[in-house]
């Protein structure tokens, strides 16, 4: 305290004000001076040059460069996969087909069979409705590339004399036979 007083009596208020400004100053000083030190001697031991920088920055995106790739490589990789999936099931699925084609070809053959037995040797007859179900399902299997006996069926399913629904087993011209004698 003693020294404090020293410099209060000794010292003039502008004057006391130009030594603590001076102090500051150096202080200010010395700490740039440390700190322009402290990186010289940081740039001395750990010395890095640009190209050394670039090359760091250059391996850097090479291997950014190479993930990337082999991300790419694998969902390449897996897009093969599931192609090669895509395909047996393609293949699984026209092999199906190819039986149901064969299936349904069958089915249609015996139903034109059974068709012909039913109306030729039962009926003896056949009415328009089933005549053009027959006809229509002949042509699907004459589409699907269906054999020629089956066309000698249907000939004669078609020379088969027509009934008329309201008269079953009557045919057309034996029905006017029927209206001129008036019953009807």
């Amino acid at each position: 305290m003693e020294a404090l007083t020293t410099l209060l009596t000794e010292y003039s208020f502008p004057a006391i004000i130009i030594i603590i400004f001076l102090l500051l100053v150096a202080f200010k000083f010395v700490s740039d001076l440390i700190e322009w030190l402290y990186n010289k001697a940081k740039g001395f031991f750990k010395k890095q040059t640009d190209e050394e920088k670039k090359e760091e920055k250059l391996e850097g995106y090479f291997k950014d460069t190479n993930d990337h790739f082999e991300k790419i490589n694998k969902r390449f990789d897996d897009t093969d996969e599931q192609i090669l999936e895509i395909r047996k099931f393609q293949e699984n699925t026209a092999e199906r087909l190819k039986f149901i084609e064969e299936r349904q070809q069958e089915n249609t053959r015996s139903f034109l069979i059974d068709a012909h037995h039913k109306f030729c040797y039962e009926y003896k007859a056949i009415d328009d409705i089933n005549l053009q179900s027959v006809e229509r399902r002949y042509s699907y299997y004459k589409h699907a590339g269906g054999d020629t006996f089956i066309d000698s069926l249907i000939e004669d399913i078609r020379e088969l004399p027509k009934v008329n629904l309201d008269h079953p087993l009557i045919s057309a011209e034996e029905e006017e036979g029927i209206e001129d004698v008036g019953i009807s």
